[in-house]
């Protein structure tokens, strides 16, 4: 807090057990249905995140009949530098502002509030932007205002992470592109974050493999999940990151993708994402 003779005390729960328990023991039947319940094709991190584990619940994987192929592009950028580096924050600074000419409303979803900082001062002032309205997650206003304007506006661009990867009513309004700039794993340095982390360490759980990477892919899934809402919509889900590709996880969210992703060079995005 700025008055140094005051204090902000908050608190986390890091087991809802109980209190799902209870809720649960209301009502005589149960159904979670969702599109991204499962990873890995099972329901195992679901079942125990949601404390499911004693009701011993009954499993079903629809097969559906939706032809994601006629709606969903997916395009992954193959020769993009390490996330790591300072050439890839420049990068996507450049494929933001020489390659959505051809689009109306595009979607930026990062993992760090201070990056969407930076890649909104980069970009909110340039030439080639100038008949988009820039919107950016903690700089805009609140989320909800955010997704107003965007909605309003003849071309948009929103630059946002946490609840834009999950799930923010845009109404009617059809998203052209969602660019994904990195994949969605929480920051360790976040508190909570760290908290749930070393508790689970503690039990001897693995985190990565049944913690960190089933929460990246279900946030991955919900990203691409902002295109196609209805049968009436169409887009294209950028994929940036190349550890997709570079990292043995990188699998875990290839097998997610419903529909053939086709690899291209930075060279080649913005006519990709014109002819679309």
């Amino acid at each position: 807090p700025e008055d140094p003779l005051s204090t902000n005390l908050n608190w986390l729960m890091l087991d809802a057990t109980e209190i799902l328990q209870q809720i649960y023991s209301r009502f005589d039947h149960l159904a979670f249905i969702s599109a991204t319940l499962t990873s890995d094709h099972n329901f195992d991190y679901a079942i125990n995140q949601l404390a499911l584990g004693n009701l011993h619940p009954l499993e079903y994987i629809g097969k559906s009949t939706f032809n994601m192929a006629k709606h969903l592009k997916v395009l992954a950028v193959k020769d993009m530098p390490s996330p790591d580096s300072e050439a890839y924050e420049e990068a996507i600074d450049q494929i933001l502002i020489n390659d959505l000419k051809s689009k109306q409303h595009v979607l930026v979803l990062m993992t760090n509030l201070e990056k969407i900082h930076d890649v909104f001062v980069a970009i909110m002032n340039t030439p080639e932007l100038k008949d988009f309205e820039i919107l950016a997650q903690g700089l805009s206003g609140s989320n909800n205002r955010i997704a107003k304007r965007f909605v309003i506006a003849k071309k948009a661009i929103i630059i946002g992470a946490d609840s834009f990867w999950e799930g923010i009513d845009f109404h009617d309004c059809r998203i052209d592109a969602v660019f994904a700039a990195r994949l969605p794993f929480e920051s360790p340095e976040q508190p909570e974050v760290r908290l749930r982390q070393r508790r689970l360490e503690d039990r001897g759980i693995d985190v990565f493999t049944k913690d960190t990477l089933p929460r990246a892919v279900i946030r991955f899934r919900q990203g691409m999940g902002r295109l196609i809402r209805g049968e009436q919509d169409h887009g294209q889900f950028v994929i940036l990151d190349p550890r997709l590709w570079t990292k043995n996880y990188g699998d875990a969210f290839l097998q997610i993708i419903p529909v053939k992703i086709e690899k291209i060079s930075k060279k080649e995005l913005k006519k990709k994402l014109k002819d679309e």
